[in-house]
């Protein structure tokens, strides 16, 4: 009788062991995610960057929606109706965006572009997208071209 309830102990004790090291190795895996930006979720400074994009992909004329997301100026220019000639694809698809430098105020938003070169041929392979948070949103100030893939930042 002695020997079952020292086996039903240690039984016990082992499952609430095994359980506490899944609940660890889980959480530990989540944070991981979370910090490789697998969550799913984009940071503000690149939703920001991901919603200018959708806008050019939608052929916007509009200026406030812009204005959100750049100065008044580049808002207005981006709102712009294209020429007939442009009625295609304003940019080509992307990756999801991703952040390379990340301050309190300022940000660098990488966006790599998929097959660039179908697209047009002086297309860059990626974008560093230049993020000021400036009047409670995250405005871009610059981007510039990167033409080589192998020259892209990794994510912070």
């Amino acid at each position: 009788m002695q020997a079952t309830a020292r086996f039903g102990i240690g039984r016990r004790w082992y499952l609430a062991v095994t359980l506490v090291v899944a609940l660890i190795a889980a959480a530990s895996l989540l944070a991981g995610c979370t910090q490789l930006g697998i969550s799913g979720e984009l940071d503000p400074p690149e939703a920001a960057v991901d919603s200018l994009l959708q806008l050019r992909v939608a052929h916007s004329t509009d200026a406030t929606a812009y204005a959100e997301y750049v100065s008044a100026e580049m808002a207005a220019a981006l709102a712009t109706p294209q020429s007939e000639e442009a009625s295609g694809a304003l940019v080509p698809e992307w990756e999801s965006p991703y952040l390379s430098v990340d301050g309190t105020t300022t940000a660098e938003v990488i966006v790599v572009w998929v097959d660039p070169v179908a697209f047009d041929a002086k297309w860059p392979a990626a974008t560093i997208f230049k993020m000021e948070f400036i009047e409670e949103k995250w405005l871009a100030v610059d981007a510039q071209p990167i033409a080589d893939k192998a020259f892209v930042p990794d994510p912070k």
